[in-house]
């Protein structure tokens, strides 16, 4: 996608109006997403946070509808509510402490906001179940990426060294 004026304009509007359902519906998360800053950057490939700013690929903004655009907010906001940015250890295998913390957070979403929320993004299924093949939201942070490592000895890994497991439901 190229990042003309008028795309920029149509992502920000995108953006804006995803933000506004998520103030509208949810309004606890109101604070917190007022002082939530919105950017664009091609050197990803989907969607990243800081701890003050959402990130998101054009393309990949783009082809998300409404609803998954309100996903990818309350995924931020979860991981900021709960402190993942924080709680993240130099002695952590960072790949596996991030997707510890997104089962947390998807788990928490789907749990939740029941069916207000679809079960996936971008046509692929959200992962929310723990290798144990319970919610995720039953776990810390920490306690889920200790659970992972243990699943993942002796396991294949992908070419950027996440392992993943299968979900089911």
């Amino acid at each position: 996608m190229e990042l003309n004026n008028e795309n920029i304009n149509l992502l920000t509007k995108k953006l804006y109006d995803a933000r506004m359902t998520v103030m509208i519906d949810y309004p606890f998360f109101s604070v917190l997403l007022y002082k939530l800053k919105f950017s664009l950057s091609e050197d990803i490939e989907h969607f990243t946070h800081t701890i003050d700013k959402l990130i998101y690929n054009p393309s990949f903004l783009e082809s998300l509808n409404e609803n998954e655009v309100v996903f990818t907010i309350l995924h931020t906001l979860f991981h900021l509510i709960l402190k993942h940015p924080f709680r993240y250890r130099s002695e952590y295998n960072k790949d596996t402490f991030d997707k510890a913390a997104d089962i947390i957070v998807n788990s928490n979403i789907l749990y939740s906001f029941k069916n207000k929320v679809g079960n996936y993004i971008h046509g692929v299924r959200i992962f929310h179940l723990s290798p144990r093949g319970d919610e995720g939201y039953k776990y810390d942070v920490e306690e889920l990426y200790y659970i992972l490592l243990e699943e993942n000895k002796g396991t294949e890994e992908d070419s950027n060294g996440d392992v993943y497991t299968s979900q089911s439901g």
